[in-house]
């Protein structure tokens, strides 16, 4: 499929071109009002009688204001908006699936440890009846072969509770 004809990529691209509108507009306000309220505190400072007042402080002000909410909208997005609120449920589905992920490794560990608990017996009990078998036929035999058993227990013992 063409990456034009994907209707995500094309509302990607519809997104885009709007911020990008949006950021001009404000741009290029914030330029008229860098420009034109110095040449109205001039005029305003040029002509001021003693009994006139700053008129150009409400147009100051006004514009200031207008222009911080402008400035709010357009560059707010990222912060507040749809862009922001879908990191967040990304963040949060994160979250979710790490918690989802670690308590399948601690199952798996548990189910483990419940497999290795019914082997240990089954190895124990088949080891000992082998001894037992050898005693009769080859004590010599069977005497190694617990000694043997007796230094391996000891060994994946001091391992198993490490």
């Amino acid at each position: 499929m063409n990456d034009t004809t994907d209707p995500r990529t094309a509302q990607a691209i519809a997104r885009a071109r709007k911020r990008a509108k949006a950021m001009r507009g404000f741009y290029l306000s914030a330029s008229f009002y860098c420009v034109i309220i110095p040449a109205l505190w001039l005029i305003n400072y040029l002509t001021l009688e003693s009994s006139k007042t700053w008129w150009a402080h409400w147009p100051t002000l006004g514009w200031g204001l207008s222009l911080v909410l402008v400035g709010m909208t357009v560059f707010g997005k990222g912060f507040f908006g749809s862009e922001w609120e879908e990191r967040k449920v990304e963040e949060l589905m994160a979250r979710e699936n790490l918690k989802i992920v670690s308590s399948e490794k601690q199952l798996v560990q548990a189910q483990m440890r419940m497999l290795q608990a019914q082997i240990e017996p089954h190895f124990l009990f088949n080891t000992l009846a082998n001894v037992q078998s050898l005693i009769n036929r080859s004590p010599e035999r069977a005497n190694v072969m617990l000694d043997n058993f007796i230094s391996y227990l000891r060994q994946t013992l001091s391992a198993s509770r490490s």
